[in-house]
């Protein structure tokens, strides 16, 4: 007789003094020890010896999924694969072609989402462009011009982006190739210019007179919010990449050290970074503003309904363009401040290591191999410079920096 759920569920975890196994049906039955511990298996012969392999413990495998479980190694058998191996494997061994969708997930899991903190762009970007194309076709039957054909329908509303996709899928397939999962060799030969566009590499900068409207226009106006000021000021004082500064927690600003380490960098090290006296008000007031998030800048309508999570970087990308058009600049990204900062402190006389350093860079060369120090008190001298500087150049401007904070 078949087993139930029943019959299971009236010996699971009991003293139990029955017969040690029970058959269900089609090979599969259950071990029963003394204390009530149910075990599925299926008993079977491979090259005319008996074997077993076992499923799982009831009630965290149900008869349900044990039957199935024991369906697949059925199928197995008859197809000559041994169940056991596969259960060894932790993974059903898969004798079809392998299709593009299943190499792309398997680049993502096995090295996408254990190296890199940019995994979930990178999914969307194989989700939105790859997978509705051509994700179930078989890896080893696309040829170039396949691949070609899709990167055309992305390049024409983003050639950049086709760019990065193409970069993004040769390191896939590679990683394919190399670990004999599958090998398809059709981008190799394929160039960005090939299929899109290079990134450009960024000119802008702000020059004094710009920064002469802009510091002061940070401290008076109320146009584009207190939040969005201080995450720009705190943007121009240190050059930081904008979700360093956005997703930072308050805990990873000391203010009694006077140390800020920002974790999520580009770089994927952490970067500590000094926090000069008069740059203290502005990321006090920051942190009053939502005294109970674990976040620096955090989302407020969330925050308010007890979600806590970051900003997002779309969030802050028309802070900008607002500014310029209140000020009559030319366009500029909040991006565009890590260049501003890194040519005027060169400018100012700084050394190039010490910018490296402030702007999250690895040092270059043998420096990088040995040279572990911070230089927190060159930092430190190089960002008082810089403040110095940008109140020096706005002096006959009506400007007023933030010398004490007042609890809202």
């Amino acid at each position: 007789m078949a087993l139930s759920d029943t019959k299971l569920r009236s010996i699971s975890g009991k003293p139990y003094n029955g017969p040690a196994e029970i058959a269900d049906r089609d090979g599969l039955s259950v071990r029963i020890s003394p204390k009530g511990l149910i075990t599925f298996q299926r008993r079977y012969r491979w090259q005319n010896k008996p074997a077993r392999i076992r499923f799982g413990n009831y009630p965290e495998l149900s008869l349900s999924d044990a039957r199935e479980l024991n369906e697949e190694a059925k199928r197995s058998a008859a197809k000559g694969i041994d169940p056991r191996f596969e259960n060894k494997m932790g993974t059903k061994l898969n004798l079809g072609p392998v299709t593009v969708k299943m190499a792309l997930d398997y680049f993502l899991t096995e090295y996408v989402d254990k190296n890199l903190k940019s995994a979930g762009k990178v999914k969307k970007l194989f989700a939105n462009h790859v997978y509705p194309f051509m994700g179930d076709v078989p890896l080893e039957l696309t040829e170039t011009r396949h691949w070609i054909a899709m990167f055309k329908k992305v390049s024409e509303n983003a050639p950049v982006q086709a760019g990065i996709l193409l970069s993004k899928l040769k390191q896939a397939l590679r990683f394919c190739r190399v670990h004999r999962y599958a090998d398809c060799t059709a981008l190799d030969d394929l160039r960005v210019t090939d299929i899109g566009k290079k990134e450009e590499i960024g000119e802008r900068r702000l020059v004094d007179a710009e920064l002469k409207k802009l510091w002061p226009y940070l401290h008076e106006t109320r146009l584009i919010g207190d939040r969005n000021r201080l995450v720009t000021i705190l943007v121009l004082l240190y050059g930081c990449r904008t979700v360093e500064l956005r997703t930072s927690l308050k805990s990873d600003w000391d203010l009694k050290n006077r140390v800020w380490k920002a974790t999520d960098t580009k770089a994927g090290h952490t970067v500590r970074r000094p926090i000069p006296d008069p740059f203290v008000p502005y990321i006090q007031r920051l942190m009053d503003f939502y005294p109970e998030s674990q976040y620096l800048v955090p989302v407020e309508d969330s925050y308010k309904t007890g979600v806590d999570k970051p900003v997002s970087g779309q969030s802050l990308v028309s802070i900008t363009s607002r500014i310029s058009k209140h000020l009559g600049l030319d366009d500029w990204g909040l991006h565009d401040l890590r260049r501003t900062l890194d040519t005027s402190l060169s400018e100012l006389g700084i050394p190039p290591y010490i910018i490296e350093k402030m702007l999250g860079h690895k040092l270059a060369g043998v420096m990088a191999v040995y040279n572990k120090h911070d230089y927190l008190k060159d930092q430190e001298h190089a960002y008082i410079t810089w403040y110095n500087h940008l109140v020096t150049n706005a002096a006959d401007s009506n400007v007023v920096a933030f010398k004490k904070h007042t609890a809202r």
